[in-house]
């Protein structure tokens, strides 16, 4: 039975130890916590502060749109840059002739545009990048129409020209 006290009071103590260096290490922790919490406080307040100053409109991309965006006139073999999903490309096609046009990350997706004199005159004609495919297989135009392809596809795409 005495052995039974020991263990007893050796456990006691034990757990009276463990619980003052829990509550040590606890109060050690707390005070630590709340510096990086001021730190992005700060952060906070000085992003507000570049907001103020400088406009939202350059601390988020918005997808770019065909109102801020330069056509490209195709003379020759092009490619747009990898459009992101909601990023659009605008080319305009002054020439006629036929246009094979397919996406460098993903060279089975293609499409042909054909530009004669006696196409239906329209301004501009939207095209869609979905589902890795162009929404059409192959489009006559005008000389001078302007065509747009917006990516509506999480994987990035772009509009890669050959002339033939």
């Amino acid at each position: 039975m005495k052995w039974v006290k020991r263990m007893t009071f050796k456990a006691g103590c034990t757990l009276i130890f463990a619980g003052v260096l829990l509550t040590g290490c606890s109060a050690m922790d707390t005070e630590k916590s709340e510096e990086p919490n001021k730190g992005a406080k700060e952060v906070t307040e000085q992003q507000s502060k570049h907001s103020d100053e400088h406009g939202s409109e350059d601390m988020m991309e918005e997808p770019s749109s065909a109102s801020d965006q330069q056509a490209r006139e195709v003379t020759e073999a092009m490619p747009s840059p990898l459009l992101k999903k909601g990023e659009e490309t605008l080319f305009s096609f002054p020439n006629e002739g036929v246009y094979l046009i397919h996406c460098d990350p993903h060279p089975v997706m293609k499409m042909k545009v054909i530009v004669q004199t006696d196409a239906k005159q329209t301004d501009s004609v939207s095209l869609n990048i979905k589902d890795y495919e162009f929404s059409e297989k192959e489009i006559t135009v005008a000389p001078g129409t302007l065509i747009t392809w917006r990516n509506q596809d999480s994987a990035q795409h772009n509009v890669a020209i050959e002339i033939e």
